[in-house]
C-alpha cells in the first residue's frame, strides 16, 4: 500500500450520487417522499447499509478513471470488463450506531477497491491510504519473495497498525504475493517497461526505485546489458 491523494470530485457527482442519496436518507428518516417511480421507503429508526440505495455505483467509472484503475489496497491495476472494481466506503456505509450515514454519498469517503480487497476489508479498521505520509514508505516489500511488511524504522505503534492492516486484508497471502510476482517477472524478463510497471503496479515500482534506484529509460532487464546490471 502506498499514499493515495484524494482526486477531484467529478462534476456530475452532486446530481448523480449526493442529491439522490441524501433525498433517500431524508425519506428513510421520515421526510415526505419525493415524486418518483417505485415504492416509497419506510421510515427506519436505525438505518443500516442494506437500507441504502446504491447510488455510489453510478460513479464507479469516474472512480476508476480518477484513480487510474489502481486498487487503493492491493496497489494493482483493476482491468476494465474482467476486473471487479467496487466502491469501498472507507468509513462504513452504516452501522447500528452510525451518526455519519451521509458519508455513504460522499466522494471523499470512496476508495477504488477490487472486489477481493473490498470483501476482506468489510467494516475493519485499517490504515487509510490517504493518511500515509508523503515520502514515507510505511509498507515495504522483499523483492525476492514479494513479502510485504511494515517499515522497520517506524514507531512500534505505527508498525502494529500497519501489520494489522496487512493481516486484515491478507496482503501477504499466497495470492497477493503471486499477483505482485506476476508483474515483476515480466519486467525482469524485459517483456514490459518500467513505465508500464509503474502505471499498473505502483507499489512494486516504488519499491524497486527505493531499493535499486530508478532504472534508466534505455535499460531493458531481459537484455544482455540488463542482465549484467542486475548481476
Amino acid at each position: 500500500m502506498i499514499r493515495v491523494e484524494l482526486r477531484p470530485e467529478p462534476p456530475n457527482f452532486e446530481e448523480k450520487v449526493r442529491k439522490p442519496g441524501l433525498r433517500a436518507l431524508a425519506e428513510l428518516r421520515g421526510a415526505p417522499a419525493p415524486s418518483r417511480p417505485g415504492p416509497k421507503r419506510g421510515v427506519k429508526e436505525v438505518i443500516e447499509s442494506k437500507d441504502l440505495p446504491d447510488y455510489w455505483t453510478r460513479c464507479l467509472d469516474d472512480l476508476h478513471e480518477q484513480y487510474r484503475g489502481i486498487c487503493a489496497y492491493s496497489c494493482l491495476y483493476i482491468p476494465h470488463v474482467v476486473g471487479s472494481k467496487t466502491t469501498d466506503h472507507f468509513s462504513a456505509k452504516a452501522t447500528k450506531v452510525s451518526s455519519r450515514v451521509e458519508d455513504a454519498y460522499e466522494w471523499s469517503n470512496y476508495r477504488l477497491a477490487c472486489g477481493l480487497m473490498n470483501s476482506r476489508k468489510g467494516t475493519k479498521t485499517i490504515i487509510d491510504p490517504f493518511e500515509i505520509e508523503e515520502g514515507q514508505e510505511w509498507f515495504q516489500l522483499d523483492l525476492s519473495t514479494m513479502r510485504i511488511f511494515p517499515n522497520p524504522t517506524l514507531s512500534e505503534e505505527l508498525r502494529k497498525r500497519i501489520q494489522g492492516t496487512i493481516d486484515d486484508l491478507a496482503l501477504d497471502d499466497y495470492d497477493c504475493r503471486r499477483a505482485r510476482g506476476n508483474w515483476y517477472q515480466p519486467y525482469l524478463e524485459g517483456k514490459i517497461t518500467f513505465s508500464f510497471l509503474e502505471e499498473k503496479c505502483p507499489f512494486l515500482a516504488a519499491e524497486i526505485v527505493r531499493q535499486l534506484g530508478r532504472p534508466p529509460e534505455w535499460w531493458t532487464p531481459g537484455s544482455a546489458v540488463g542482465r549484467q546490471r542486475s548481476e
